[in-house]
């Protein structure tokens, strides 16, 4: 008996702050400013008419414009070139006249070998290109955009 009133008041204080948050919960949807509502909601299921709904604003900034883009499909080291990293299998929508046909490049401190469409990191800023992104699925690939 001594745990019935135990649990008779715990599901009064349970009402009682249900109460309270729907009433904090309604006051705030009434003094709301930018939107109103309107509808009556049940329990059982019923349905729900909602006349109007708040209106919201989102800030946005333009997407960025490129004139421009050319795609790697792999680089050479500059530690086995001089101090210079080359981009190799280069082809630019603008057909930059920078990007070399044939270079022969080193890819170890032994190996060389003979690398089509090269352009040179430097080359490639000084010309306008921006790296945009690197890698594909393979790991493999540089996008640069002007």
């Amino acid at each position: 008996m001594s745990e019935s009133w135990k649990n008779r008041l715990w599901s009064m204080l349970l009402v009682c702050t249900f109460a309270v948050v729907l009433s904090v919960c309604n006051k705030a949807m009434d003094s709301s400013s930018g939107g109103s509502s309107s509808g009556t909601a049940f329990a059982d299921g019923s349905t729900v008419t909602i006349s109007s709904l708040p209106s919201i604003t989102v800030a946005s900034s333009p997407l960025p414009t490129y004139s421009a883009s050319m795609f790697c499909g792999d680089k050479r080291s500059a530690s086995y070139n001089n101090g210079v990293t080359y981009y190799i299998d280069c082809d630019a929508s603008d057909d930059d006249s920078s990007i070399i046909a044939s270079k022969t490049l080193n890819y170890s401190s032994t190996n060389n070998a003979n690398y089509a469409y090269v352009i040179s990191h430097d080359t490639a800023f000084k010309n306008g290109w921006k790296l945009h992104k690197t890698g594909g699925s393979n790991g493999y690939g540089y996008t640069f955009v002007k």
